[in-house]
């Protein structure tokens, strides 16, 4: 395995975002407009939008997360530009009230008694 070859994002990090952007975003749509807004190509997006247009089931956010994740993953230096801005989509999070309002509801409701 040369240089180029190698994965640029540790298998730990890997998962970390396959469990973290799934939570971020409410519904498969939102997903592929998070990995879309990153700048991940239509490309490799595209299958994802096909199997939900014809069956929402048989694919789940975690599944995209994943596979688009190790295609990004194995582009190498090409997918550089990309890899960062997901990176820095995930860690500049702000608003979680969008995700689960009704958790966040209660959170907020919870920190207020106190």
């Amino acid at each position: 395995m040369t240089h180029d070859d190698a994965y640029h994002w540790p298998p730990e990090l890997m998962a970390l975002l396959t469990d973290t952007i799934p939570l971020l975003c409410r519904s498969k749509d939102d997903v592929l407009s998070f990995l879309r807004g990153a700048g991940t190509s239509e490309s490799l997006l595209v299958g994802y939008r096909r199997q939900l247009a014809a069956d929402r089931g048989a694919v789940s956010k975690y599944r995209i997360v994943r596979e688009v994740i190790a295609s990004l993953n194995e582009q190498g230096d090409q997918g550089l530009g990309v890899r960062r801005a997901l990176l820095r989509r995930v860690t500049e999070f702000e608003d979680y009230s969008t995700c689960w309002p009704q958790r966040f509801t209660a959170t907020r409701q919870d920190g207020d008694a106190a």
